[in-house]
């Protein structure tokens, strides 16, 4: 999150040399990567972001709205890409109506495929003893 929020000053000062120099799209680049300014400071803070693995599922935590997906609703966890970011995917169970596939919102430090593999070892422990 850091590097992003970087990233969006640095883009939200180019926006802003834009307007200076009389480009009207630096409004647009500096609104756009201003907005990112703030939600990547928010997610800076203590549990505006998380993921908590239980013994019933996960709870995904984002921008302070939490959801809670059971181990019993994943078939497994893999991993793919948005843009150049890799990412966790979750390949729900057919039964699951909420919605048919998803990805977590991050990868919490680890790597897509630490992540993924961490999780398909909870879920085959937490299945085993339900």
């Amino acid at each position: 999150m850091l590097v992003l929020l970087l990233m969006s000053i640095v883009f939200a000062a180019a926006g802003i040399g834009m307007i200076y120099s009389g480009d009207h799209k630096g409004w647009f680049v500096f609104i756009f990567f201003g907005l990112g300014i703030v939600v990547f400071t928010i997610n800076l803070f203590s549990n505006s972001s998380y993921l908590r693995i239980t013994n019933q599922g996960l709870e995904i935590r984002s921008l302070y709205k939490s959801s809670f997906i059971k181990w019993d609703e994943v078939e497994q966890f893999g991993t793919g890409r948005i843009g150049l970011r890799k990412i966790v995917t979750l390949h729900l169970n057919p039964n699951h109506t909420k919605f048919k596939t998803g990805a977590l919102p991050d990868t919490y430090g680890k790597s897509a495929e630490e992540l993924a593999e961490l999780l398909n070892g909870r879920k085959e422990k937490y299945d085993k003893h339900t």
